[in-house]
């Protein structure tokens, strides 16, 4: 027995999936599929697509690039959550010792390719 989807969630659905596959692959020509096809959406999603409609030329560079600011964001959280934290340190060498101790334990462990060999 199948349930009945309602479409709007279904083709809502749908839009997210393709334009988050499209952003992972690259693919200009089907973000601009995907956000000038908005037949049966949701308000919510409506919305976004409105908002990459004004930014399309931001978004479709955004695309074609393989980085991502995501880690300097973490860093810069990192930074915030170390001074909230100490309620201020006396002396700005004790907050650098800080941040460099909190980044050495949170590094992944990899080892190169001469300590493998």
């Amino acid at each position: 027995m199948e349930l009945d989807t309602d479409d709007t969630i279904s083709s809502t659905y749908d839009a997210l999936q393709g334009i988050m596959s499209c952003l992972k692959n690259h693919d200009k020509d089907g973000i601009v599929y995907y956000l000038y096809k908005n037949e049966n959406l949701s308000f919510q999603m409506k919305e976004t697509l409105k908002t990459f409609k004004s930014n399309l030329e931001i978004v479709l560079n955004a695309s074609e690039s393989k980085y991502s600011n995501g880690p300097i964001e973490g860093i810069n959280r990192m930074i915030k959550q170390i001074q909230r934290t100490a309620f201020g340190f006396r002396n700005f060498h004790h907050l650098i010792s800080r941040i460099k101790l909190q980044q050495t334990r949170t590094k992944p462990n990899t080892k190169t390719e001469l300590e493998a060999a």
